[in-house]
C-alpha cells in the first residue's frame, strides 16, 4: 500500500485516517477524506462507497481519476531527471537567481520553525485570503512541527535571509515520489525571491536523488488562486490530467446534490462572497454531481 508514511505524518498532526479500496485515506475539515498519495489515479463506483461513508461516519471521499467522470482538474508533476536553472523561462531563471543569491536553502529545525513559522502562516493565508487553524493556532502549528520531526520521509526545508527564514515548505519523500505538502513565506522577505529559489532548489535537489522519480506538487485548487498555476509552470511543472472525484455520503448526496441542494449553496455564497469555504463546497458538490454522468465518447477518448 502507497502513501504509509506520509499518512502517519497526517495522522501524527491529528487528521484521522482511513483505509479503503486498498488506499490510505486522511480526513480535512467537515469529515471529508482525501486520498493519498496525491498522485494516485483511482476508480470506483458510489455503490461501493456509500457503505464506508455510513460506516466511518464521512461526510465524503475525494481523488483524482482519468477513467471516471468529474470535474476537469490535473496534478502538478515534473519527471525531468535533469531538472536545471537553463531550462527555467527566461524570467523566471533571472529571479530564482537573485533568490539564489541571496537566500540559503538548507533544512529548518523545530525550533525555528515554531519561532519565525507562525506569523509566517498567518501572512500567507492572509494573502491567499483563507483560514486553516492547525496553521495559525499556536498549539496545533506546535503539533504539527513535532509530527515533522517524529515522521520518517517528512522534512521542511526553507528559504533563510540572512539568518531569518524567508519561505519553507513540508514536503513528503516516499515510493519514489517527493511530494510538496505545504508552502508559506514571509511577506516582508517577499522582494528577495525566496518562493522562487526555494522551489526551484527543492526540485532540483529532489530530482537528482536516485530514490526520487517524480515530483507531485498536488492538486489544482479547489478554489483557483491568482498566478499560483503560472508560478507553477513557470517552474516546468506539468498538469496531468485527472478529473476530481466526490463522492458524498448519501444523506448529504441526496440534499446538497440536488438541484434544491445547489440552488441553496449558490444563494449562500452570494450573501459571503468572499468565503472560501463555501466556495470548496460548491467545488465538491459539483464534482460529485458531475460524477453521476456518464462520460461522453468525446471525453473517454481524451483520457
Amino acid at each position: 500500500m502507497q502513501g504509509v508514511k506520509t499518512a502517519k505524518f497526517f495522522e501524527r498532526r491529528g487528521r484521522r485516517i482511513e483505509e479503503f479500496g486498498g488506499v490510505l485515506w486522511h480526513a480535512v475539515e467537515k469529515r471529508m477524506l482525501i486520498a493519498l498519495p496525491y498522485h494516485l489515479d483511482l476508480s470506483f463506483e458510489q455503490a461501493q462507497t456509500a457503505g464506508f461513508l455510513w460506516s466511518t461516519n464521512s461526510a465524503g471521499l475525494r481523488y483524482g481519476s482519468s477513467t471516471q467522470p468529474g470535474t476537469p482538474s490535473g496534478i502538478y508533476t515534473i519527471r525531468d531527471k535533469e531538472y536545471s536553472i537553463e531550462k527555467l523561462p527566461k524570467k523566471y531563471r533571472r529571479d530564482v537567481r537573485i533568490g539564489l543569491e541571496r537566500c540559503e536553502i538548507r533544512e529548518v529545525d523545530g525550533d525555528t520553525l515554531l519561532r519565525e513559522g507562525l506569523q509566517m502562516n498567518i501572512e500567507t493565508m492572509q494573502r491567499q485570503k483563507r483560514w486553516e487553524a492547525e496553521y495559525g493556532d499556536a498549539k496545533q502549528f506546535e503539533r504539527l512541527v513535532r509530527a515533522i520531526a517524529d515522521s520518517d520521509g517528512i522534512f521542511a526545508l526553507g528559504a533563510f535571509v540572512e539568518g531569518r527564514l524567508g519561505a519553507y515548505a513540508v514536503c513528503a519523500r516516499e515510493d519514489g515520489w517527493l511530494h510538496h505538502l505545504h508552502q508559506f513565506s514571509a511577506l516582508e522577505l517577499l522582494p528577495h525571491y525566496c518562493n522562487h529559489a526555494l522551489c526551484f532548489e527543492m526540485t532540483r535537489r529532489e530530482m537528482a536523488r536516485p530514490d526520487v522519480e517524480a515530483f507531485c506538487d498536488g492538486f489544482t485548487p479547489l478554489v483557483p488562486l491568482d498566478g499560483l498555476d503560472h508560478f507553477k509552470k513557470n517552474q516546468l511543472f506539468q498538469l496531468e490530467a485527472r478529473n476530481t472525484v466526490s463522492h458524498l455520503h448519501p444523506v448529504l448526496d441526496h440534499t446538497l446534490a440536488s438541484s434544491a441542494g445547489k440552488a441553496l449553496l449558490g444563494r449562500w455564497q452570494a450573501k459571503h462572497p468572499e468565503d472560501q469555504r463555501i466556495s470548496r463546497v460548491l467545488s465538491i458538490v459539483e464534482a460529485a454531481r458531475a460524477a453521476k454522468q456518464p462520460m461522453t465518447v468525446e471525453e473517454f477518448g481524451a483520457q
